[in-house]
């Protein structure tokens, strides 16, 4: 993580209040609460519990972390938040039922950063798993959509 270069931390902070319209869309729709964090861990768009902290940067540690190191989708539910949640300095205090997080990367291959549903209550975290393979196919063409549509303001 420490490789990443500062412009790709503005190219997404770039497009950050088209992607408050997206989260806001995707929230209404499947009534998740919607956040997007840069490759500096820094929320850029959220939704619901997570709006007003848009703009700070999330706890060292946290599960979204572990995607950008590993650029790979990655879940957390209940039974295994012990295990991914060990390292997260907000792991006490953390009110988060479940999280799908999938990364956001460009069309040459930047990681720009990554895009997450997050449940509160049991009927979300119940839609997100009972959804799961349509969520995570929603979650991958979402990140398509806001890195073309960066690559797009950079035309």
């Amino acid at each position: 993580m420490v490789a990443i270069s500062l412009l790709v931390l503005i190219k997404i902070d770039r497009i950050k209040y088209s992607v408050q319209e997206v989260c806001e869309a995707v929230s209404a729709i499947l009534s998740v609460d919607v956040t997007v964090v840069n490759t500096n861990l820094e929320r850029i768009a959220a939704t619901g519990k997570y709006k007003s902290q848009i703009g700070t940067r999330l706890p060292d540690g946290c599960y979204y972390s572990m995607i950008l190191e590993n650029d790979k989708l990655n879940t957390l539910d209940s039974l295994v938040e012990k295990e991914k949640c060990k390292n997260c300095k907000s792991v006490d205090i953390c009110e988060e039922l479940a999280t799908v997080g999938y990364p956001i990367v460009s069309n040459n291959g930047d990681l720009l950063g990554v895009m997450g549903l997050i449940a509160f209550n049991e009927a979300e975290k119940d839609y997100i798993y009972s959804n799961y393979e349509a969520v995570n196919t929603f979650l991958e063409k979402l990140s398509d959509l806001l890195a073309g549509n960066l690559n797009y303001e950079n035309t």
